[in-house]
């Protein structure tokens, strides 16, 4: 089992011996679960074999479990901005740095 969706479903068993449950689950997993390739998608597409499509998968289906409670869920895929104010910015001194990765030019 993913360690995702073990803290989803340890969430769960909790609320499900409860008299009430949240109103609202929020379950944040991230733009993997679609894959690389350049078609438009939306939240009806498959995931993909794969690594990171699999665990967004597996924590999204833990997180579905609360349905049966009367709970609704949104699903929230969110990705990494590399624009010039998002991560890649903070990533850059590191990677100048020697410090982003092995150096693969000698």
């Amino acid at each position: 089992m993913i360690v995702a969706s073990i803290l989803t479903d340890s969430l769960f068993d909790f609320f499900a011996n409860r008299e009430s449950a949240p109103k609202l689950i929020i379950s944040g997993s991230a733009i993997g679960y679609y894959g690389p390739g350049e078609q438009a998608v939306d939240e009806t597409a498959e995931a993909i074999d794969g690594f990171s499509h699999q665990l967004c998968r597996t924590w999204e289906n833990s997180a579905k479990r609360f349905e049966s409670l009367g709970c609704r869920i949104c699903y929230l895929r969110t990705g990494i901005v590399l624009g010039e104010e998002g991560a890649l910015a903070r990533m850059l001194p590191a990677f100048k740095l020697g410090l982003g990765g092995p150096n693969r030019q000698r």
